[in-house]
């Protein structure tokens, strides 16, 4: 039986029909005792080739719990995080996408390119969308250390450090109406 359920995933992959074959790789997964690095590789990309999301997100953290030594977890998890959060804007891709740099971190030189990658992410969210520009800065100089002729990070540590060093307009609250400095020389003045 799970020989057949393995054929049907894997016509509907050829067939580019993802949500079927994540829906067979359920099937066949649940039926199984012991689910394997190689099953929760399957069941993770359907569900990211799907573009159910939430749902790479849990097999992800499944995934990572079974065989917190493999990639592919973190790596399914954070896509799909990226994924629910495509323009940084809510910013909760982050936990997902620390989890990986932590992962990758253990050998930072084979996995330089791959954090870079992630690191730009954060970069974005922490100087668009909170304007948190120290962070932001912390980050890019960061992706620099990885590669400091990256063409992401070069600009973009010229206008944070601009942003930082630029003075704060006053707010409006503050802001006083210029006063008359008084009569005005050579004009009637009132007695």
């Amino acid at each position: 039986k799970i020989s057949y359920m393995n054929m049907a995933a894997d016509l509907n992959a050829k067939a580019k029909n993802y949500a079927e074959q994540l829906n067979w790789l359920k099937q066949m997964t649940a039926l199984k005792k012991d689910i394997s690095n190689r099953d929760y590789f399957f069941l993770a990309d359907a569900a990211l080739r799907a573009k159910k999301y939430d749902e790479a997100m849990i097999i992800g953290d499944q995934y990572i719990a079974k065989y917190p030594d493999q990639l592919f977890g973190y790596r399914a998890k954070a896509n799909a995080a990226i994924a629910l959060d495509i323009d940084s804007t809510k910013g909760t891709a982050l936990p997902a996408i620390q989890q990986y740099i932590d992962f990758l971190s253990k050998d930072s030189v084979k996995n330089a390119k791959l954090i870079k990658s992630q690191l730009y992410y954060v970069a974005v969210y922490y100087a668009d969308t909170i304007k948190d520009f120290p962070k932001a800065l912390e980050v890019v100089d960061k992706i620099l250390i990885i590669d400091p002729e990256d063409s992401f990070a070069i600009p973009a540590k010229e206008q944070l450090l601009k942003a930082l060093t630029k003075p704060s307009a006053p707010s409006k609250t503050t802001r006083q109406t210029p006063q008359p400095a008084g009569p005005r020389q050579g004009g009637p003045t009132k007695k």
